[in-house]
């Protein structure tokens, strides 16, 4: 038996809860009656989670602390998946570098640091006191979330202070007393 036409045909279930999995089959219908149901097919009904808020970058010493909010995880934990972490790079492109802040890794704690000196080199090459950017996207079984804006406040890069000149002795040096002399540099 060969069939002459086959047409794609769809249904769409609406009242569902959110999380859960629904089993269904299909069977097909005539004038002759009803045919034999097909296998039963499984969907969840969860989702790529939410889209994260921006991140929070501050100042810690000498890094930055790149810091996110687990966003709504649509019925699919993000557990076991974490997040990608992007930064911004002197170019305006956000880089991805698992070797500084390995989303996956610290997706428990919600936050990564990252040396400055990091960020002053390739490939980001971001200079004395550009503000830091960065996105944060979220996985979970059902795929990654759309990136969060970047943050539009938060640390910027910070160089550490050259050395003044060699101090020198004053003149009102003597046996009770100290006088040192230096310069200053104004960065």
């Amino acid at each position: 038996m060969t069939l002459a036409n086959t047409t794609a045909l769809s249904y769409s279930v609406s009242g569902l809860s959110g999380g859960q999995t629904y089993a269904f089959q299909v069977r097909a219908y005539n004038k002759y009656g009803h045919g034999a149901f097909t296998a039963s097919a499984s969907v969840s009904t969860s989702q790529a989670p939410a889209q994260p808020a921006a991140p929070t970058v501050t100042v810690v010493g000498s890094y930055v602390d790149i810091a996110w909010t687990e966003p709504f995880p649509n019925y699919s934990p993000i557990a076991g998946f974490g997040y990608q972490i992007l930064i911004a790079a002197a170019d305006g492109t956000f880089i991805e570098d698992k070797a500084l802040c390995d989303g996956v890794a610290q997706a428990a704690v919600g936050h990564c640091l990252v040396a400055m000196w990091d960020l002053r080199g390739p490939p980001f090459l971001l200079t004395y006191g550009t503000l830091v950017r960065a996105k944060v996207v979220a996985a979970n079984a059902r795929g990654w979330s759309v990136p969060s804006a970047a943050n539009t406040v938060g640390a910027t890069i910070q160089v550490e202070p050259f050395a003044p000149a060699a101090p020198l002795s004053g003149a009102n040096t003597g046996p009770t007393q100290l006088d040192v002399h230096w310069s200053s540099l104004d960065l």
